[in-house]
C-alpha cells in the first residue's frame, strides 16, 4: 500500500483542520505526540459550554475498541481502519483492512508541516492514536466548517491549531457478529473539561461542533 502524498480526512474537504499545531496562546502545555508511561483514559464531569456534546464516554470505549484490533486482530471477520492524528505540527496515520481473508496495512508519520511522510512501526503509530484518546476530554465536529468563511474561518482553525485532532473511520466485524459497525468523526483532544469549553468559547461559530448525541451525520456519524 503505497504513502498517499495528502491524507485522506485532515487535508480532504469533510473538515480542513489544521496541521500547524501550536502552544496555546494561555501559556499552556502542548500536546505530545511521545505517550507519558502513565497515560489513563477516564471521563471528566463539568459545566458543559454552550450546549455542546462531550464525547470522553464514547472515546474510552473506542480506545479499548481500537486495542482490541490492534493486538488481536484474529477475533475480527473484517475491517477498515483509517486514523489521522495531528499534534504539534506532526502526524500520524494508522490505517489497516481486512477483507476476504486479506489483510492490507499502512502506518506512516510526518514529522513536521512541510516534511514528507515515511512509514513508521505499527507500535509507534497505535502508541500515539492510544495516548490521544487517553486524554479526558473530547469535541466533535458536524462536519459543517465549511460554513465558515473569512475571518471566522481564520480563527476557528487558528484557536483548533492549538489541540491535538484525530479523525477516525472504523467500520468492522467481529467472528460471530450478525452485523458490521461503523463510525466516521473528527475529535478535538483536550487534557479536561476547562480546556474544552475554553475552546468552545473562543471559537467564532460552535454550532460546527456536535451539540446532540447521537451524530447522524451525512458526512460523520456515530456508530451505526
Amino acid at each position: 500500500m503505497p504513502i498517499p502524498s495528502v491524507p485522506v480526512f485532515m487535508m480532504g474537504t469533510i473538515v480542513p483542520v489544521s496541521h500547524g499545531i501550536m502552544r496555546p496562546s494561555d501559556g499552556s502545555p502542548a500536546y505530545s505526540l511521545v505517550p507519558p508511561g502513565n497515560a489513563m483514559g477516564g471521563r471528566t464531569q463539568g459545566t458543559r459550554a454552550m450546549s455542546v456534546e462531550f464525547y470522553a464516554d464514547y472515546v474510552r470505549h473506542l480506545r479499548t475498541l481500537f486495542a482490541e484490533l490492534d493486538q488481536h486482530p484474529e477475533r475480527f471477520q473484517t475491517y477498515d481502519v483509517h486514523i489521522e492524528l495531528a499534534a504539534t505540527g506532526k502526524l500520524i496515520v494508522y490505517e489497516t483492512k481486512r477483507r476476504k481473508g486479506q489483510t492490507d496495512s499502512l502506518y506512516y508519520g510526518r514529522s513536521g508541516p512541510g516534511d514528507s511522510p515515511r512509514q513508521i512501526p505499527q507500535g509507534t503509530a497505535f502508541a500515539a492514536i492510544d495516548h490521544f484518546m487517553a486524554l479526558n476530554q473530547f469535541l466533535a465536529f458536524n462536519g459543517n466548517l465549511d460554513k465558515l468563511k473569512g475571518e471566522e474561518a481564520a480563527q476557528a482553525l487558528t484557536i483548533g491549531s492549538q489541540y491535538p485532532s484525530c479523525a477516525i473511520r472504523f467500520a468492522y466485524r467481529k467472528k460471530g457478529q450478525p452485523k458490521a459497525m461503523s463510525m466516521l468523526m473528527i475529535f478535538v483532544g483536550f487534557n479536561d473539561d476547562h480546556d474544552a469549553e475554553q475552546y468552545v468559547a473562543k471559537i467564532a461559530d460552535p454550532a460546527i461542533l456536535v451539540d446532540s448525541r447521537p451524530l447522524r451525520g451525512d458526512k460523520v456519524h456515530e456508530w451505526k
